[in-house]
């Protein structure tokens, strides 16, 4: 089978996988389910994905590197740091909130979804590094900052943005996509500066 078969053949089985996550949560789905669902047999998923949790986790994947794409694109136009830090938070807040498999599982399921995110986001958090440090590194390039541990600062960022994604109450007014741009302003700008600095 030839690469682009091959590929067209995991996007089948990956959206078949979103689709019923997103309806029946993780769960009730089963490598069976999500076979019939993509056109596939069960052992072409299996050949693709060893396991239901496998399974997922590129799912989980697979949606994390698509909001980074979008993210790129929302900040692309942009052209300070202050701008474009204060657009991506505000962006990426309000991407994780109206993002529909993940609050419909933090809301059916929340013991199934809640590992990818915690303990064993491992795998997310190392995609969120390497997507978030490449938007970080183009401003490095574009000589809006001065060069700093995109990595480092990518990773400090997700975990900022996880914790009020899956805390949601707080103290900090967040709830209006303006608000969310004056805190980083305030507050993640000179994190990002003073990283630059110190390096």
């Amino acid at each position: 089978m030839n690469k682009t078969a091959t590929d067209t053949t995991t996007s089948r089985i990956l959206d078949a996988a979103l689709s019923r996550a997103e309806t029946f949560g993780i769960r009730r789905t089963t490598m069976e389910e999500v076979a019939s669902a993509a056109g596939v047999s069960r052992i072409t998923v299996y050949r693709h994905f060893e396991s239901k949790d496998v399974l997922i986790s590129s799912v989980v994947l697979r949606e994390a590197r698509q909001f980074f794409v979008a993210l790129d694109a929302a900040i692309d136009g942009f052209d300070t740091l202050e701008d474009r830090l204060a657009e991506g938070f505000a962006v990426a807040l309000e991407y994780l909130r109206e993002h529909s498999l993940l609050n419909r599982l933090l809301e059916i399921e929340p013991e199934s979804v809640l590992p990818y995110l915690t303990t064993s986001g491992g795998p997310l958090l190392a995609t969120a590094r390497v997507q978030l440090g490449a938007v970080l590194a183009k401003d490095i390039t574009a000589g809006r900052i001065a060069p700093f541990d995109v990595e480092l600062v990518a990773e400090m960022l997700t975990r900022l943005c996880l914790s009020f994604l899956l805390i949601p109450e707080t103290a900090i007014a967040l709830d209006d996509p303006d608000d969310a741009r004056l805190f980083a302003r305030r507050f993640l700008v000179p994190i990002v500066r003073s990283q630059s600095v110190a390096t």
